[in-house]
């Protein structure tokens, strides 16, 4: 799968390309009609979503991907033994 990068004064898109062309078409369409300066930066192929924010994390220098359920989970830990019952006193 190939990802591309667009650039723009106020950030960046990045997103899947379709293999449909007037879906790519379309989208880049949109980005230029929201960000007139957006540009494209950089395209990267990878075999998943998570593989290819990783190699973004690694252009910008952010340190490692983290998915959403990672995220969450570093945010709100599992309580530990949940499942245990509460003692009363």
């Amino acid at each position: 799968m190939r990802y591309e990068l667009w650039e723009y004064e106020n950030g960046h898109t990045f997103f899947e390309v379709a293999g449909d062309e007037a879906a790519h078409d379309a989208q880049v369409r949109q980005l230029k009609l929201d960000e007139p300066q957006a540009r494209l930066a950089w395209t990267v192929e990878a075999g998943s979503w998570n593989e290819a924010s990783q190699f973004l994390y690694d252009r910008k220098g952010w340190g490692r991907y983290r998915t959403l359920e990672e995220d969450e989970e570093r945010v709100n830990p599992p309580a530990a033994n949940s499942d245990a019952p509460s003692e009363s006193n």
